[in-house]
Order: C-alpha cells, then sequence, then structure tokens
C-alpha cells in the first residue's frame, strides 16, 4: 500500500518538473471509516483510508483508489488552490497516471457501515393528509421541539401517524381523531419528551465484525507481534478502530 503511494508520488515527480508548491510523499492514515473509499487533505498532505474496505478490496485500493487520492495532492500542487476536486487538473493527473478518471468507487460497502440503519416514522400532513417518512433521529428533534416538518406542497406542518406519538402542542393536532394515550402524561414544549420513546434511547445493537476482517485483524496482529484485543473480536468498531491503528503502526515501522 505504502509503496503504490510512493510509486504514484515520484511518478508525479517526473512528470510535473515545476510545480508551483513540491510534490512531496504524503503522510497515510487508515483511520477512514464508513463508505468512503479515501480522502486527501492538501494543508496536512495527508491521505486517508478506510481499513475495513482496503481488507476486503485491496486489488481496488491499489489499482484505482489510490492513484486516485494521490492525484488530487498533485492537482493542487501543480495547479493550485481554487481548482475543483475532480475538474480537468485532476483529471489530467489521472490520465498521465495511464488510469481513467473515475470519479466514485464500485466497492460493495455493505459491511462497512458502522452503525444500524435508521428507523422510519410514520408522518402525515395536517392539510392534504400526504404521507412522509422521517428518521427515528429527526423525529426525536421534532418531538423535543428543535424542528418542524412541512409539507412539500400544501407548507402544513407534518406530525406523525400514531395518535401516541404526537404531543397536544403540536401544531395541526386533533383530539377527536388522535387521542393520547392515558398512560402519557402531557409534556411542555420542548420538555424531555425523548423519556416517552424508549426505541429512541436505547442503545443500538452490537455489529459483530465479519471473518474475514478477524482474520485480517489476526494477520496484522501477528505481523506486528501484538494481540487483538478482546473488543475488536465481538464488536464492527472495536475492530475498525484496531485495524486502524495497528496499520498505521505498520506504515510507522515501514518508515523506519
Amino acid at each position: 500500500m505504502l509503496e503504490r503511494v510512493a510509486h504514484f508520488t515520484e511518478r508525479a515527480r517526473e512528470l510535473y518538473a515545476a510545480p508551483r508548491t513540491p510534490i512531496r510523499m504524503p503522510a497515510v492514515s487508515f483511520e477512514l471509516r464508513g463508505r468512503v473509499g479515501g480522502t486527501a487533505n492538501h494543508s496536512e498532505n495527508l491521505l486517508r483510508f478506510n481499513a475495513l474496505l482496503l481488507m476486503e478490496n485491496e486489488s481496488e485500493y491499489l489499482r484505482q483508489i489510490v492513484p486516485h487520492e494521490v492525484a488530487h495532492l498533485v492537482a493542487h500542487s501543480v495547479f493550485g488552490a481554487g481548482i475543483s476536486p475532480h475538474g480537468t487538473e485532476w483529471q489530467s493527473v489521472m490520465r498521465k497516471f495511464g488510469l481513467e478518471p473515475l470519479r466514485t468507487h464500485s466497492m460493495d460497502t455493505a459491511r462497512s457501515r458502522t452503525r444500524p440503519p435508521l428507523d422510519r416514522i410514520a408522518y402525515i400532513c395536517t392539510g392534504c393528509r400526504k404521507d412522509y417518512q422521517l428518521s427515528s433521529r429527526m423525529h426525536a428533534r421534532v418531538m423535543a421541539g428543535r424542528e418542524g416538518r412541512i409539507c412539500t406542497g400544501c407548507k402544513r406542518p407534518l406530525r406523525p401517524v400514531d395518535p401516541k406519538l404526537v404531543p397536544r402542542e403540536m401544531p395541526g393536532f386533533r383530539a377527536a381523531s388522535a387521542p393520547r394515550s392515558p398512560s402519557l402524561s402531557p409534556t411542555p414544549r420542548g420538555g424531555p419528551i425523548r423519556a416517552q420513546l424508549p426505541s429512541l434511547t436505547s442503545r443500538p445493537p452490537v455489529i459483530p465484525p465479519t471473518e474475514k476482517q478477524v482474520l485480517f485483524a489476526a494477520s496484522i496482529a501477528k505481523q506486528l507481534g501484538i494481540a487483538v484485543p478482546a473488543p475488536a473480536l465481538i464488536e464492527r468498531k472495536a475492530c475498525s478502530d484496531f485495524l486502524a491503528q495497528a496499520l498505521k503502526l505498520k506504515a510507522e515501522r515501514s518508515a523506519r
């Protein structure tokens, strides 16, 4: 991986004899999470890569992701600040590398999610009765009085379909059509509505790492002469954190 970064950095020095700023070997981090394959930080001359995606898509990383991110730093050094991230300057660097300037990757990111998908709460317009779906996070913000949502058509307020979730202070509330549960006491606007929504405050389920991720963590740990911590064998986020730290340590040892 680091050899590939060094290869394209040196190739850029050969291609561009007089850049605006020197083309330097960037620092490399493996602490990126989620569905993004890599990022380039010009001010810190830093490349960040996703350890979990790298583990499952090593050939794609070496072939496309690494030169893609190196090209961002090179384009900034050669053409200066203010250029478009994937504009003609970046594309020209990629073509000089002999690669197609693809803006996005095609890797499967389903297993790289660090959190479960959010639940959806059914809402309805108090005017035209159009149906909507809000995320549980946005629903909690509405219930706490921090945000409101209106219909994209008639511009009237939205409210939850489930009458048990509708506080009396919410605009458009009609007691006849949406009676409150007798077990719920009135709560002032902006008050602790979350106490009435245990499903929103409960701890999300632990997502275990895949077998391939555990084997990769064990392999890296063996190369470094360290042990894989127990949480990394149980929780995907802990496994991701361990891989990021272990790959960073491996990069530092290789640079010595």
